[in-house]
């Protein structure tokens, strides 16, 4: 749980499939870490 007001963030990769960034979300969350994923929206 990040706390404070001003916390900080780091991107950990870019992926282009989905899958790929669920199989680093997975292991980084059974080593505890707080993860989520989103999607850059290409124009």
């Amino acid at each position: 749980m990040i706390t404070g007001a001003n916390p900080y963030k780091v991107q950990v990769g870019g992926f282009g499939q989905r899958a790929e960034a669920e199989r680093l979300a997975e292991d980084l969350r059974s080593k505890g870490y707080e993860v989520f994923i989103t999607q850059e929206r290409q124009e």
